[in-house]
């Protein structure tokens, strides 16, 4: 489903004397309503704009709100940015990337992804990186409890020596 808001054209059907809506106004929300998914609600910049702020969003309980970028609509000049508005007990669903005639591959879909992957990433690596130093300490630790008993072997003829010794090594395995 998609929205937009403006007014549009009235005017009475002669044959069904229904009224008629058209204009660009009416395009523009079936462009956008065209660009949707099954499930998947889409509002327009202007739609968003007067409704971000509105106590009116409590009536889907504090919606998730993702906006997915610029797209072209066909027979209109103007690139629309696209919301993606859902409830959040459907926020984990995952639509596919919106196809909108001019790019393919909607290259911003893919760029904010990408852009969210690569924050991820670097959270990643420096919990990777924290993860090498400690690994770096302990070896050092390792290296010095080792010279150490090796030490306490050739020098030690006596129990107390080594006892005091293995105090020692039980201090720095636990610093």
């Amino acid at each position: 489903m998609g929205m937009h808001a403006g007014e549009p054209t009235c005017r009475p059907d002669p044959i069904t004397r229904r009224m008629d809506y058209f204009g660009g106004v009416v395009n523009r929300a079936a462009r956008v309503g065209g660009l949707a998914h099954g499930g998947q609600i889409l509002v327009s910049e202007e739609v968003w704009t007067r409704i971000k702020d509105e106590e009116s969003l409590f009536a889907m309980r504090d919606p998730v709100a993702t906006t997915l970028g610029r797209f072209h609509l066909k027979g209109l000049e103007d690139d629309e940015l696209v919301v993606q508005l859902l409830p959040p007990t459907l926020s984990t669903r995952v639509f596919p990337a919106i196809q909108d005639g001019r790019d393919p591959l909607n290259i911003i879909h893919l760029e904010m992804e990408f852009e969210k992957l690569k924050t991820e990433n670097e959270g990643l690596t420096e919990r990777l990186l924290k993860l090498e130093h400690k690994m770096a300490d302990a070896n050092i630790k390792a290296k010095n409890i080792s010279q150490k008993l090796k030490d306490t072997m050739t020098t030690t003829v006596k129990d107390a020596p080594l006892e005091q010794t293995l105090l020692e090594l039980d201090e720095l395995l636990k610093g």
